[in-house]
């Protein structure tokens, strides 16, 4: 853009142009003059942002709960529980101790059956739904169910069918 510029200046230069000097000269040079440094300003972002009262963008709290995120998130935590079940059996593989004797110890502490049914269910649920939402994902990998209505059927049929396996491994 400056160099067409310069050119047009110059071919009018060349041609004896009527353009005054002072337009020519003023399109070539630049006026500068010395600003001293401010220092920035030491409020940080988050800082800032309270003190406007922003919330974070995009907050979470605009979005409405559905069943597919929260079906996702809860996929995405029993992995992780599921994961550290799996470090713990590894770990407990080096116990010096076997099952049964396990077993007899907490029986020992005499902890009513609904208790020990309740903490059942609670340890066999993170395996259980992850398993059967892992199989909903398969089905979604070979293009089945991939509409809303599918979607929503195969969710409903993680946590029935959760519901009904963990009970029944629950009852163990």
């Amino acid at each position: 853009m400056l160099c067409l510029r310069s050119l047009s200046l110059a071919g009018q230069l060349c041609r004896g142009s009527t353009a005054a000097p002072t337009t020519i000269m003023s399109s070539r040079f630049l006026k500068m003059r010395v600003v001293p440094f401010e220092q920035p300003h030491s409020e940080s972002y988050d800082k800032k942002n309270s003190r406007l009262n922003r919330p974070l963008s995009p907050h979470l709290s605009i979005y409405k709960p559905q069943m597919q995120t929260i079906l996702s998130v809860t996929h995405r935590g029993t992995g992780i529980v599921a994961y550290v079940y799996a470090l713990g059996l590894a770990a407990g593989s080096f116990c010096p101790y076997s099952y049964p004797e396990i077993v007899n110890s907490v029986a020992a502490f005499g902890i009513p059956a609904a208790v020990i049914f309740a903490f059942k269910w609670g340890l066999a649920f993170p395996v259980t739904f992850h398993t059967f939402n892992g199989i909903r994902h398969l089905n979604w990998d070979i293009g089945r169910s991939l509409s809303i209505s599918g979607v929503f059927n195969t969710g409903y049929a993680v946590l029935i069918a959760t519901v009904i396996i963990n009970t029944i491994i629950a009852m163990l």
